[in-house]
């Protein structure tokens, strides 16, 4: 009797772990398209012409948040936040002073917006009217982060090849301690995936997941730095070779994203966006940039190079392909921005006084 029992408990948690490990969820990249109408991947559901009523205009805008009927925006060149109403009246706007060298990632928790300053090593923390409350040194040169709990904070460290790079931490900065050290990675890795991101972390069904280009992983992460894989980003053919971080030795990141784009492979995912329906992110793909939309129901994906607006003007948005989808938000919602430039030969460009456009609409892949 006791060796049937002994080998139900195996079966039953064997099964467990086999359950556990099943769970992961790959994320096949498919077919790359070369061109998809915009018709076909979204259902607009608003279109907002934005008055910047004297307040600088936007250049390359990072990040979009919304918060008690308002839109936060984060643009650099020039570097700022921006808040403006669900019309598009821009209402106040924060340009770095003599205070803050540098506006590199943002988050907001509890009424307070936290801005990294990655330059100073800093976090300084506003109110939405950008009054300043708060700041304090950290002991990283960081380049994203996420406000988790009253007292703790994730960081991003990058993969620079420099100390305390190539790692996730979680730091209470109340008490000035790292609570976890996550996600060391080799020193190739380190070497070639030196490059600058400012949001590498993502909510998805209520849950906290970070993202990060060397693992092809997006990871759960738990208050107290648990750190599991859910997603697995499988490029298939086009995948580097598994032992090709050992081998690789080149002199530096640039050289070796020539080489790896010339041997057409697929690799390196960047600005990853999530809502309770969707997965949409970039990655590098055959000497140019591959977009794919995962939906996470059905768990099929979505992958093309180039989108042709045939909404507004019958143009293919090339360079603004990296900078069109904004944020993913909610049950299937996503802001867009498409700045005037786009529209200097259409009716859209608002008669005499050029507009840049917020976009609110609907995934339908």
């Amino acid at each position: 009797m006791k060796k049937i029992l002994l080998i139900l408990l195996v079966f039953v948690f064997g099964c467990k772990s086999t359950d556990k490990k099943s769970s992961k969820i790959s994320i096949g990249i498919g077919e790359v398209k070369e061109n998809v109408d915009l018709s076909k991947i979204i259902e607009i559901k608003q279109e907002i012409f934005i008055k910047h009523s004297g307040f600088e205009r936007f250049g390359d805008v990072k990040k979009a948040f919304l918060l008690n009927d308002f839109i936060y925006l984060h643009t650099e060149f020039p570097n700022t936040i921006t808040k403006l109403t669900k019309e598009g009246q821009v209402i106040n706007q924060f340009i770095p002073d003599f205070q803050i060298t540098e506006i590199t990632s943002i988050d907001f928790f509890d009424s307070l917006i936290y801005v990294l300053d990655r330059e100073s090593m800093e976090v300084h923390l506003f109110d939405y009217e950008f009054k300043r409350k708060d700041q304090f040194k950290i002991p990283y040169f960081a380049q994203s982060l996420k406000v988790i709990s009253s007292d703790k904070i994730a960081f991003f460290l990058g993969n620079e090849i420099m100390e305390n790079k190539g790692r996730l931490v979680i730091y209470n900065y109340k008490d000035k301690k790292p609570i976890a050290d996550l996600l060391e990675i080799s020193k190739n890795q380190k070497r070639y995936f030196n490059f600058l991101t400012n949001y590498h972390f993502l909510h998805i069904r209520n849950n906290l997941y970070f993202w990060n280009s060397p693992q092809n992983a997006i990871f759960k992460l738990s208050e107290n730095g648990l750190l599991d894989i859910d997603y697995k980003i499988d490029y298939g053919k086009k995948s580097l070779p598994k032992d090709f971080y050992e081998k690789a030795d080149y002199n530096n990141p640039f050289e070796f994203l020539q080489d790896v784009r010339a041997k057409g492979y697929a690799h390196r995912h960047f600005k990853m966006l999530a809502n309770n329906d969707y997965l949409l992110f970039h990655f590098d793909y055959d000497s140019a940039f591959g977009t794919t939309i995962f939906n996470l129901e059905n768990q099929t994906s979505t992958s093309f190079k180039n989108i042709v607006d045939d909404i507004w003007t019958d143009k293919p948005f090339e360079e603004l392909m990296l900078s069109f989808f904004l944020e993913l938000y909610g049950d299937n919602l996503f802001i867009g921005f498409l700045p005037y430039e786009f529209f200097e030969e259409s009716s859209t460009s608002g008669g005499d006084e050029p507009y840049d456009i917020l976009v609110i609409g609907k995934i339908k892949t």
